[in-house]
């Protein structure tokens, strides 16, 4: 047939025969091959349209996955989307080609994509391609086939999550199999070792560790006759002897509303609820697996917790400070000097009534905060009198705005109580996610890292640093990116669980007043928006929550809120410091008390991608006898 074709001896029913039988229904296709037909095009081309056109047939329906998992449909996200999605991915005209192909085919046959709605579908597809031309010219297009960076990246993390998927369900295949092979192990040779005790135990321990009983701890094993039951024997002492070590190793049972939640993040299995931010996945899964009235009544445990910590007090603290009174004078400069028919400010104005002197001597106990609060106005009044400050310039990047407003606002405050309590900014590592990590770590192998924190609030506890909170900053003052919000705040509700678990192992129950709960904190920065989280441990749940939160103004007619930041600010320090008092009261063990670990994650886990931050994996809990 296909020679009659190019001879042009066929008649019309044979070419649409031929046509339905390659699967070409495009008006162009079909005209191509009749002027092909008629000598236009030698053979060679023919031939090699007729694969390219076959071999298209193929690659398109590879990505109507594309069309059905996406609601808005265009071209620089279906780009993304192939590269990382099918092994195929060709040149540019092939992409282009293909991506107009589906919107075509679509278009046409709407059922493809197994929707009810056709009429919409075939509406959308026709946008799209009445569109296109436009969308190739967008930079965002251009600058994809332009960078050959953009593209190895993004092949570079579709390689990176694909193999360490692959390795985590290795691992979790493994477990399953020592677990299913132990339990086929401890039935068979239970009847073999029920004869009698020999020496060999003695040499494991004098004392109760010299038993080896069952699930249910009724009968000790005896010593096996064969050597394959001797050897059992003895891994399964290395492993009793392990666990009498290391009593905290053993895991703590899951929450009983938990046990049926399983999460990409696995913070289920450190029992911790958040109840902060409905658009973390974790959270939104909470709200949707357990009922609104559990969701209440662990709410109000939280809230009770929180009302415990005397407000009362610290709001007199607040009331009758030097700081209050400065905020108070710099309210009224700012009224002064905003226009409210108008909204025009008179900056120059502002920063002369900023830069007034506040005391005559210099006193650094009795004036350090005047100072802080002083340098905060007037570095937010030189913000928006600057072009390229981190508040005007979206360009600006991460450390720029950590540096103008994150650090000075955050860490600055604590420099007149270092001796007690202070915040380090920069690359922090986290020791107590350090000290975890490297617990089941072979001798041979290399020394693993805690995580990355943009800043870790410490206390000095009878000569120990003690971590108590931590800053996470995402992005600049501009970002959007939901994503790497919530990378960062599942970096932060386990290392504050980690936090408040090494500050009740270092205590015993009896030490710890009743009307004292042990806390722990984050401060997470998403553009301007300033989130503080309490979490707090009350009947084997780590609860957290949002206790208060900002937005820092980025105009003259918003300076009014600069008060309400300095006084959140304010309080917040009063906070610590009272709870300081609370820890600095009660006896701290040196040696940590045993106690229920930490759970057991998978050993790797992807970086995060705004910076070479680690993001915390979850390992073993760990025993040492160091101080924090």
């Amino acid at each position: 047939m296909f020679k009659d074709i190019i001879n042009g001896g066929s008649k019309r029913i044979q070419y649409k025969h031929y046509l339905n039988h390659l699967g070409i229904a495009m008006a162009e296709r079909a005209l191509l091959l009749m002027k092909c037909i008629m000598g236009i095009l030698n053979k060679q081309i023919i031939l090699k349209y007729i694969i390219m056109t076959t071999q298209e047939n193929e690659r398109w329906m590879l990505r109507l996955p594309y069309f059905k998992n996406n609601e808005a449909w265009n071209l620089i996200d279906y780009l993304h989307w192939s590269i990382v999605s099918v092994s195929d991915f060709g040149k540019k005209e092939e992409e282009h080609r293909i991506y107009i192909i589906c919107l075509e085919e679509i278009a046409q046959s709407p059922e493809l994509l197994e929707t009810r709605n056709a009429e919409s579908i075939k509406k959308l597809a026709s946008r799209c391609l009445k569109s296109l031309e436009r969308e190739k010219k967008l930079p965002e297009v251009r600058a994809f086939w332009r960078s050959k960076t953009s593209v190895m990246k993004t092949l570079k993390k579709a390689s990176t999550l694909n193999s360490n998927n692959i390795i985590n369900r290795m691992l979790d295949l493994h477990r399953d199999f020592n677990e299913a092979l132990s339990n086929t192990t401890r039935q068979n040779i239970k009847p073999a070792l029920g004869k009698k005790r020999t020496k060999n135990e003695a040499e494991f321990d004098t004392d109760s560790s010299d038993t080896i009983s069952d699930d249910n701890n009724e009968e000790n094993f005896g010593a096996p006759e064969m050597e394959e039951e001797v050897t059992l024997l003895h891994k399964r002492r290395r492993e009793v002897s392990r666990d009498l070590l290391y009593p905290q190793s053993e895991e703590v049972p899951k929450i009983e509303v938990l046990e049926r939640l399983e999460t990409k993040s696995r913070l289920e299995k450190y029992n911790i609820f958040c109840l902060f931010d409905i658009e973390f996945h974790y959270t939104k899964q909470l709200f949707t697996k357990l009922s609104t009235d559990r969701m209440n009544a662990i709410k109000s445990k939280w809230t009770m917790a929180e009302e415990s910590i005397n407000k009362k007090e610290i709001e007199e603290c607040w009331n009758t400070c030097l700081l209050k009174k400065l905020v108070d004078d710099y309210n009224e400069v700012v009224k002064e000097n905003v226009n409210e028919d108008t909204f025009c400010t008179d900056f120059n104005s502002l920063m002369t009534g900023f830069t007034k002197q506040q005391f005559d001597k210099y006193e650094h106990q009795k004036n350090y905060e005047l100072f802080w609060c002083q340098d905060f106005y007037t570095q937010l009044t030189l913000q928006l009198l600057r072009k390229h400050s981190a508040l005007l310039d979206s360009s600006t990047s991460e450390y720029q705005y950590r540096d103008e407003i994150v650090n000075p606002l955050l860490a600055s405050i604590f420099f007149d109580t270092e001796n007690a309590l202070w915040l380090k900014t920069g690359e922090i590592e986290n020791a107590t996610r350090k000290r975890q990590r490297n617990f089941l770590k072979q001798e041979n192998e290399r020394e693993r890292l805690g995580d990355k924190h943009d800043g870790i609030l410490y206390m000095n506890v009878q000569g120990a640093p003690v971590e108590i909170g931590f800053l996470e900053v995402v992005g600049n003052a501009f970002t959007k990116i939901i994503s790497d919000k919530n990378d960062d705040l599942e970096k932060l509700l386990k290392a504050m669980m980690i936090s408040l678990w090494y500050q009740h192992a270092h205590q015993s129950e009896e030490s710890i007043p009743g009307n004292m709960k042990l806390q722990s904190f984050s401060i997470l920065v998403f553009g301007r928006k300033f989130h503080f989280l309490s979490m707090h441990f009350i009947d084997g749940m780590y609860i957290v929550d949002e206790f208060d939160a900002f937005v820092i103004p980025d105009s003259g007619m918003n300076f009014s809120q600069i008060g309400i930041i300095i006084e959140i600010i304010k309080k917040f320090k009063i906070r610590l410091i009272k709870y300081y008092r609370q820890i600095i009261q009660t006896p701290r063990k040196v040696t940590r008390l045993p106690k229920s670990g930490l759970p057991t994650a998978s050993p790797l886990k992807s970086k995060s991608k705004k910076k070479s931050k680690s993001f915390a994996s979850d390992k073993t809990n760990e025993s040492d006898e160091n101080i924090e």
